[in-house]
């Protein structure tokens, strides 16, 4: 079994996952993404406030063993557990500081890095964490991150060689980009639907016949090759390609939206 240590020594442990899951819950911390974990048993009422935290279905079985009972068989839960959300928080440190454990001086973590210092709107830097367990392999000792919120400085920058990477491009940048910068500009698949959300309820959107020749008059391939220029991917449905057991080209059925939209991609140089 490989061995887990937080960055200050600490050895990371199925009791750490309990107090995070529950402190997730706790409508007290206002967790905006608690619901990803909804599935988990109790955790609904806990976060909705009309239950207790040691009630939600976790609980360690030894140091090295969670264990964690769903309100109901829910067959993609595994992969939930890759959100943020199910990550594990230092107790100690969220006990002796609370909401200032983010800190750089107080944060306590168990990943490859750790946070040295964070300015808003300038930098974030991390530095090689020496508890890691594969240290030996993390060729990289320190990621610094700038925010940027203007693409076309991030792009600028880049250019001039400030920096290694853009997180996305500006739209109306990307044949030139590509024509310069060749296999440099990568568009890799983005979680995320762009949709139209037509109310039903009214005439003539409450006519089913309407909303499908809606649905059928949007063109999703120019909008994503032409008005996109290649960063979109035409959409059929509201869950995005490539997702696991996901229907590839699902038939377009009307709904209480209309479906006409575009799935997002993220386009990045590296």
């Amino acid at each position: 079994m490989r061995k887990a240590e937080w960055s200050n020594g600490d050895p990371v442990t199925a009791g750490d996952f309990v107090f995070s899951l529950r402190r997730i819950m706790d409508p007290a911390t206002g967790a905006k993404y608690a619901s990803i974990l909804y599935p988990i048993k109790n955790a609904e009422a806990i976060n909705k406030g009309v239950g207790k935290v040691e009630d939600l279905g976790v609980r360690a079985i030894d140091d090295a063993t969670l264990e964690i009972t769903l309100q109901q068989p829910t067959s993609y839960f595994l992969e939930l557990l890759t959100h943020q959300t199910a990550l594990p928080v230092h107790p100690t440190s969220v006990k002796e500081y609370g909401s200032d454990f983010v800190r750089p001086e107080h944060m306590v973590t168990n990943g490859a890095y750790t946070l040295t210092q964070f300015t808003p709107d300038d930098k974030v830097v991390l530095d090689k964490s020496p508890t890691y367990y594969d240290a030996a392999n993390v060729k990289i000792g320190r990621a610094i991150y700038y925010p940027m919120e203007d693409r076309a400085a991030c792009v600028r920058r880049y250019e001039a060689g400030e920096i290694d990477s853009c997180s996305d491009l500006p739209t109306d940048q990307m044949a030139t980009l590509r024509k310069k910068f060749g296999d440099q500009v990568r568009t890799l698949p983005y979680l995320g639907t762009y949709y139209y959300a037509i109310r039903a309820d009214k005439k003539p959107f409450s006519d089913v016949r309407v909303r499908r020749a809606l649905s059928m008059a949007i063109d999703r391939v120019y909008l994503a090759d032409e008005i996109w220029l290649g960063t979109m991917l035409p959409a059929y449905s509201l869950v995005p390609p490539r997702v696991s057991r996901a229907t590839a080209n699902p038939p377009m059925r009307p709904s209480r939206t209309s479906r006409c939209s575009t799935a997002r991609m993220r386009p990045q140089p590296f």
